[in-house]
């Protein structure tokens, strides 16, 4: 399991997870574990609250030393956006952002 940090809110997340490691047998197939855990937020650690990588890491330090054969990890799913979003966002912003006017790609928004 690759985690990364949100760079607006500072939370982690689930940015991808390998084929055969002990993460992706969350559930019954590889895809499913991807589709339901990629872009989830991690709010919890067995127990204890966790809202920076720097928390993650620490929790994750801390079983380890503990000897910890198993533990709880609480996720949030991250909210979807649609393509529709995503290209009236960036339209917006090549339009509104000074400096981004040379090279301009407007994208055509899905129907």
């Amino acid at each position: 399991m690759v985690l990364a940090t949100d760079e607006l809110n500072q939370p982690v997340y689930v940015k991808s997870i390998a084929a055969k490691k002990n993460d992706s047998k969350l559930f019954a197939t590889l895809p499913a574990t991807r589709s339901k855990i990629k872009g989830a937020f991690i709010v919890e650690i067995d127990g204890v609250p966790v809202f920076t990588k720097d928390d993650d890491i620490a929790s994750f330090s801390r079983l380890q030393d503990q000897g910890s054969g198993s533990f709880s990890i609480t996720f949030v799913p991250g909210r979807k956006i649609s393509s529709k979003i995503v290209c009236t966002s960036t339209n917006e912003y090549c339009l509104l952002a000074p400096g981004t006017l040379s090279g301009l790609t407007i994208f055509p928004l899905p129907r």
